[in-house]
């Protein structure tokens, strides 16, 4: 399994890479509802994905919620690391979420964070891309 962008929404969400496609590095994806969709990696992430150490401030992909829905990621900014390591998140839609296991985030650059929060608040808004 990995973690894509769905286009549609701009929201992260659980997937399964059916296959590599020749060409620009996109691939072909399968949502758990069995559609399929193309995406190219810079929106893919999963167990190749480099890990950083987790700091405050840093941008992140992470589970906005805790509990039954694991499956959708969104883009967060570390707030805090408490004693255990664990983290403290704000997230685009402003929800917050306290000790988040940082192994099940995925670090990305400021720049990347922009850029996909910006494509999800226009995907919010209704709006074309």
């Amino acid at each position: 399994a990995v973690v894509a962008r769905d286009d549609k929404t701009g929201v992260f969400n659980l997937c399964s890479v059916s296959k590599k496609l020749s060409g620009a590095r996109n691939y072909l994806i399968q949502w758990s509802d069995g559609s399929l969709e193309v995406q190219n990696y810079a929106y893919l992430f999963g167990s190749h994905t480099k890990r950083h150490e987790a700091r405050p401030d840093d941008h992140v992909l992470a589970v906005p919620r805790s509990g039954s829905d694991t499956t959708t990621y969104l883009p967060g900014k570390i707030k805090s690391v408490d004693k255990d390591g664990l983290l403290y998140i704000r997230f685009c839609d402003k929800t917050k979420l306290s000790r988040v296991d940082p192994m099940h985030t995925f670090w990305t650059s400021k720049e990347y964070y922009n850029s996909v929060v910006s494509y999800w608040k226009r995907m919010q808004l209704g709006e074309e891309a």
